[in-house]
């Protein structure tokens, strides 16, 4: 799915994360590559919307607390998809 959103092919690696989905339902990286390929297909506010409805879930949230590295990725892309409201706010500290 990384693959394929690199080539710029979003809507086979959205295919493919549905697949991955099914096994992984609360992989923050996964959750993160989904919005962010929603992002380039759509707009920010759908990559936000896809985003926040994860980081609502309790799984997803104990997950990325647990890893500093993916907690930093969703912070930053959420700065990202918003189009860098609140970044003097998110980005220093990471």
């Amino acid at each position: 799915a990384m693959c394929y959103f690199k080539l710029d092919y979003c809507e086979i690696s959205l295919e493919m994360l549905s697949v991955y989905f099914q096994t992984y339902p609360s992989s923050p990286l996964a959750i993160n590559l989904k919005a962010c390929n929603n992002f380039r297909l759509y707009n920010g506010k759908a990559a936000l919307e896809d985003l926040q409805s994860h980081l609502n879930d309790d799984n997803l949230a104990t997950a990325a607390n647990n890893n500093t590295a993916t907690n930093d990725l969703i912070r930053h892309n959420t700065v990202v998809f918003s189009g860098g409201q609140h970044a003097l706010q998110i980005l220093p500290p990471l």
